[in-house]
């Protein structure tokens, strides 16, 4: 087998509880010296493991492996190792690093070319939750660092949003599997942060979004960044255990205040009362990691572009399951036919919306396609399906989606779960 491999195998055998294969790697060198063991006693000494894990480590098999091989090999998803030279410095230092990643791009990224700043809040966000992430997303994006974060509804897909808005890739850490989208009406979502970033689990392909997955993987969302900021968060809210992760990690701990008399914005307060640096715009998160980035810039106009990655013969590259390089006629033709499809943005995304209330509001009603002003002439205050959507307004599935996506950036477009939407008042 490949070093891969036998990373693989390891992880399928002790399963997400990392902690398991710390202790299993501070007796034997490498995964392979694991998998070559047949000695159930030397197992049976390890603290932490029980018999079933045991059991699992003395069972040779390869089946598993070649299964999740092949599913990855089939579904484009790369397998990122503990060995490799692109795996995340800053995950090697946190308690419990995940050995074994998910990976789901179109283009390779070195994430440790990036300033890394991740961004959660609650799930059910209020208005200026959402403006504020979508804002601070966007110009954190523009000033060259990554934003990170979990996908979820609200603050989440608000922060990946803004973003893509400013035209900068973005990482999405799952509680599933790379190939499961949840929540599923963040499917556009999904499919532009592929396109444009990085979708990351340590679960393998096919895990359901379990409840219990998601505490698991936040300690991946803080631990990935330098620094975690948190939007609007009530006390109960499961984004404050992301920033305890991040202050146990060593990391900085940013907040947005919010309005006292509002329980949605208590725990946000709260960091900030306990220590937390208050943001109000992307500079304040930015200026704290400047001198450290040479790719990172105070000034948004003068962003740079992140150095390639250098290669390490040393070591072995993360895996790569790319699809058979197209012909030039081939990417033309493809290109031709997504300038007809997707409508670009024609308005300027700095403006669509502010972290503070303004007495002006923009008129986003102009620069609208065709296609976006047939879906706004139909959609009403109440939420309406996307396939009805189709039906009356004659557009293609994959139209609708881009036209009511930029639509919801735009401010005028609301979603609703199950891929209903309605006018934004």
């Amino acid at each position: 087998m490949t070093e891969t491999k036998y990373w693989l195998w390891l992880s399928l055998a002790l399963g997400s509880v990392s902690r398991r294969i710390t202790a299993v790697l501070e007796s034997f060198d490498s995964p392979q010296e694991v998998y070559e063991c047949h000695d159930k006693n030397v197992f049976s000494a390890i603290e932490g493991l029980d018999k079933k894990n045991v059991a699992a480590l003395l069972d040779k098999s390869t089946d598993k492996v070649e299964e999740v091989w092949e599913l990855c090999k089939n579904k484009g998803i790369r397998i990122l190792t503990y060995s490799s030279p692109f795996y995340p410095e800053s995950l090697t230092n946190i308690y419990d690093p995940p050995y074994v990643l998910y990976v789901r791009c179109k283009e390779k990224i070195n994430l440790n070319n990036y300033l890394k700043i991740a961004m959660v809040g609650n799930r059910s966000s209020t208005e200026y939750g959402d403006a504020a992430a979508t804002q601070l997303a966007y110009d954190i994006s523009l000033c060259g660092a990554l934003v990170v974060s979990g996908m979820a509804e609200g603050i989440d897909g608000a922060s990946h949003k803004g973003a893509l808005l400013a035209g900068a890739p973005t990482v999405a850490v799952l509680g599933s599997g790379v190939d499961v989208c949840y929540p599923t009406f963040h499917k556009n979502i999904y499919e532009r942060i592929i396109e444009n970033g990085m979708v990351i689990s340590e679960f393998p392909p096919g895990t359901p979004p379990y409840p219990h997955n998601f505490p698991i993987r936040n300690r991946i969302i803080s631990g990935l960044c330098e620094a975690t900021v948190v939007v609007e968060a009530p006390l109960s809210s499961g984004s404050l255990i992301t920033a305890d992760l991040a202050l146990e990690q060593g990391r900085e701990v940013f907040a947005v205040p919010g309005d006292i008399d509002k329980p949605r914005c208590a725990g946000t307060n709260n960091l900030i009362k306990q220590g937390a640096k208050i943001v109000t715009e992307g500079y304040d998160v930015i200026k704290e990691f400047a001198d450290l980035y040479s790719n990172v810039t105070l000034s948004p106009q003068e962003v740079k572009t992140a150095p390639e990655a250098k290669a390490n013969p040393q070591k072995e590259e993360i895996e790569s399951y790319a699809q058979p390089k197209e012909t030039k006629e081939a990417k033309k033709a493809e290109k031709k036919e997504k300038s007809k499809e997707t409508p670009e943005i024609s308005l300027n995304p700095s403006s669509f919306l502010t972290v503070d209330d303004s007495d002006e509001e923009a008129d986003f009603s102009k620069n609208v396609t065709s296609a976006e002003q047939a879906i706004l002439d139909n959609l009403m205050l109440s939420p309406i399906h996307i396939d009805r959507l189709c039906e009356i307004t004659g557009l293609s599935p994959h139209m609708a989606n881009s036209s009511l996506t930029l639509l919801e950036m735009r401010g005028l477009v609301k979603s609703h779960p199950g891929k209903n939407f309605s006018l934004k008042v």
